[in-house]
């Protein structure tokens, strides 16, 4: 019986010093906020009222469009992709060599020596083993190279021999990174991407960049195709999946304001019909269907996967973050429902900003059944033969795709 009490407060200790730990690093992340940023937070900003959604027939193939005069106020107050003394830094939460082989070629694209508009990619390792960080090594010293510069860098937190186990709350650690350096830096744009991005569309990054409306949007989002329950839904809403070529099964995607539908989170079989409704469409050259102009707002305020978004110093409501309370278990949640849900304007996703991401951690095993990552090799083929000879090789590509 007394080992079990002191089993008891043993455990009791541990819950008790985690959440200090976390709020020791949220009211830290807070001081550091509060003396670097001056500006007035996000949520002060005189808010509009939202849009009235026009519905099109789903055989239009098209997203609910807003009225033609907030169409052109957004046009008006689009930001531009390069202001003075400013940097667009990419962090890609990493740990798996299969995927970053393949958005590798898209990401170097992007780069504003190669006519993009990203200076830095920040590689934040999580979760991976010893082949990734030995080949992401190799890869990202072999590219500064040609580049003539540090572009490439590497973040860490796991100091663990298992690097490959999840350590405790490492990812709320990195979000409260990226927002310390968000206020010490309040003229620079961050996205953050998920390792198992597998398609990026030309544009994205900087569409990001020119769409932003702080007015009216909190979070601005990718429109992301693959799996993401919101974005499967907004895509069900034009039309996508009611083609028999890409959803002979007619199955429905689920709005669920918890995140976790069955069919756009736990279902294989509705991700596969993500899936290849984007095949479906590059293959037949018709990819402008899973697209469209301007932003979406999600005012329900649901939990949103955040594979693939823009954070700047807009993000920043001190306020907010103090009613908010630290990150405890999900960054995911804390970032679009805790924390969304105490500023006024809604988060929403831009239309022309298009990327895949692959899977879910619930489908994985039933989608690697499937042939969709050599498909995306295949597609990502084509850029990787126009990089240089040095990078072509440290993907190594040809190994398996041929010359």
């Amino acid at each position: 019986m007394a080992g079990r009490k002191r089993m008891s407060a043993t455990f009791k200790l541990g819950q008790n010093m985690h959440l200090l730990s976390c709020t020791a690093l949220l009211m830290i992340t807070l001081i550091t906020l509060a003396y670097n940023f001056n500006p007035l937070p996000a949520s002060t900003v005189r808010h509009q009222p939202l849009p009235v959604q026009v519905h099109h027939k789903r055989s239009e193939a098209q997203p609910r469009q807003e009225p033609k005069q907030l169409q052109q106020r957004q046009k008006a107050q689009v930001s531009s992709a390069r202001k003075p003394n400013s940097q667009n830094i990419l962090c890609i939460f990493t740990g798996r060599w299969e995927y970053l082989r393949v958005n590798f070629a898209y990401v170097y694209r992007n780069l504003r020596k190669n006519g993009g508009v990203l200076d830095k990619v920040y590689y934040y390792m999580i979760m991976y083993n010893r082949q990734t960080l030995s080949k992401l090594t190799e890869l990202t010293k072999t590219a500064n190279k040609i580049l003539g510069e540090t572009v490439f860098e590497f973040r860490f937190r796991n100091h663990k021999r298992n690097t490959a186990a999840r350590p405790k709350g490492i990812f709320g650690a990195f979000v409260y990174e990226i927002f310390d350096e968000m206020a010490r830096h309040p003229e620079r744009k961050y996205f953050k991407m998920d390792d198992d991005i597998v398609y990026i569309h030309p544009g994205t990054f900087r569409q990001l960049i020119e769409q932003q409306n702080t007015s009216e949007c909190f979070i601005h989002f990718a429109n992301i195709g693959g799996a993401n329950w919101r974005c499967s839904y907004i895509h069900q809403e034009m039309g996508i999946y009611d083609n028999e070529a890409i959803n002979p099964k007619k199955l429905k995607f689920q709005f669920s304001r918890d995140g976790l539908p069955k069919c756009g989170w736990k279902s294989a079989e509705c991700a596969a019909v993500a899936m290849e409704a984007f095949f479906y469409h590059y293959q037949n050259k018709s990819l402008e269907k899973l697209l469209f102009d301007g932003r979406y707002l999600t005012p329900e305020r649901a939990r949103f996967s955040i594979n693939f978004l823009l954070m700047d110093s807009n993000l920043i409501d001190i306020k907010a973050m103090m009613e908010s309370g630290p990150i405890l278990t999900s960054d995911e949640h804390w970032l679009t429902v805790v924390y969304s849900r105490k500023v006024k304007k809604p988060n929403c996703v831009v239309g022309r900003a298009f990327v895949v991401h692959f899977s879910y951690f619930t489908t994985l095993g039933e989608i690697n059944k499937h042939d969709f990552l050599p498909r995306f090799e295949t597609i990502a083929y084509d850029l990787v033969k126009e990089l240089p000879e040095a990078l072509q090789t440290s993907l190594a590509f040809n190994q398996t795709l041929g010359s």
